[in-house]
């Protein structure tokens, strides 16, 4: 039992020590283990994969659709903030590059970008 039980536990261990996406997948194999785990244990014990209830379980899935349903929405809400930001830029860039001192200011400023390096090329 201890054994069956110490796998999804490995799993949490390396879910809390990861970063960014990793931390969710981590917790839903979390979750999924050791609910699978411990229905092996009942089906072993008791003959019946759910006649107990695993709370540790319940309590993964539940924070597993909960961090993940809030992820979705914290995703989606910086992505319109950056819609609004790019529309911004974009008439921003549009503008200065319709006269042709604009114009011949940014390629001044791009040979001097390219003269110190710092072009990445």
């Amino acid at each position: 039992e201890t054994l069956v039980t110490a796998i999804p536990v490995l799993l949490l261990g390396v879910a809390v020590s990861a970063q960014d996406t990793w931390f969710v997948w981590g917790v839903w194999g979390y979750t999924v283990s050791n609910l699978v785990a411990w229905g092996a244990v009942c089906a072993y014990y008791w003959q019946d994969p759910f006649s107990r209830l695993s709370l540790t379980g319940v309590i993964g899935l539940i924070f597993s659709v909960f961090t993940t349903l809030f992820r979705i929405r914290d995703f989606n809400s910086s992505k319109n903030l950056l819609k609004d930001d790019q529309i911004k830029y974009d008439t921003l860039w549009k503008s200065l590059c319709e006269g042709q001192d604009s114009l011949a200011g940014i390629e001044h400023l791009g040979k001097v970008v390219r003269m110190i390096g710092l072009d990445d090329k």
